[in-house]
């Protein structure tokens, strides 16, 4: 059976991986969005 502490452990992994993953989500969009925004000025 899984310990609490490894439970902890999983849960932060899990949770900081998460995170990193909608910054990285945020700001590959948000770049997106700029260049197809300059494409459309010019």
């Amino acid at each position: 059976m899984i310990s609490d502490s490894q439970l902890n452990t999983i849960a932060l992994t899990f949770g900081f991986a998460s995170i990193i993953l909608i910054l990285v989500y945020h700001a590959i969009s948000t770049n997106i969005n700029n260049l197809q925004h300059k494409k459309k000025v010019q």
